[in-house]
């Protein structure tokens, strides 16, 4: 196929948080004048992701779906490709915590961000504490918290690392703190 030298796609680097079903859009045109019916191919890391058809003003769109992380995405229409750069921001906040030998009890903290405005509540948070999961659901401003208890901890040694995290569907935030 021959494809006309002054097709121009116009994309931007995108940035989407974690489960918020943000749309991207791509604009094709020639010269100045926008395409409509035009095959656009999205693909990210390689991989196709959607392949669909420009609008009457030359828009197409898909729905960011991936795991929090850093994506080369590519966009190709017309003979055409142009590389941007896709970022999934991970919506999951894990609190600090200190760990002593010597504190009754651990609590850890997940704070779910907000996604479209509105609070995640009533979502599973599964927390890792030296390989024990504990899952507890967001309350109305979207906090999971859940207790370790002193029986969990008391074997520890001082001055030793230890690993915890917090895990809402594939999205997982670790921290580690000395004992």
């Amino acid at each position: 196929a021959v494809y006309p030298k002054n097709t121009v796609i116009v994309a931007k680097n995108a940035v989407s948080k974690y489960t918020d079903g943000k749309i991207y859009k791509t604009r094709v045109m020639i010269g100045n004048k926008a395409i409509e019916g035009a095959t656009v191919v999205f693909k990210i890391d390689g991989k196709t992701v959607k392949t669909t058809t420009t609008d009457e003003n030359g828009f197409a769109s898909f729905k960011i779906s991936k795991v929090p992380g850093s994506y080369k995405l590519s966009i190709t229409a017309l003979g055409k490709t142009v590389s941007k750069k896709l970022t999934v921001k991970s919506i999951v906040t894990l609190a600090k915590t200190d760990v002593k030998k010597s504190s009754k009890k651990i609590i850890l903290t997940a704070t779910l961000a907000k996604i479209n405005g509105k609070y995640l509540k009533k979502k599973w948070v599964t927390f890792k504490f030296k390989d024990i999961k504990y899952k507890r659901l967001t309350n109305s401003k979207g906090v999971a918290k859940v207790t370790i208890p002193k029986a969990a901890y008391a074997y520890m040694k001082a001055g030793k690392k230890v690993t915890y995290q917090a895990t809402y569907m594939k999205d997982t935030v670790k921290r580690t703190v000395n004992v």
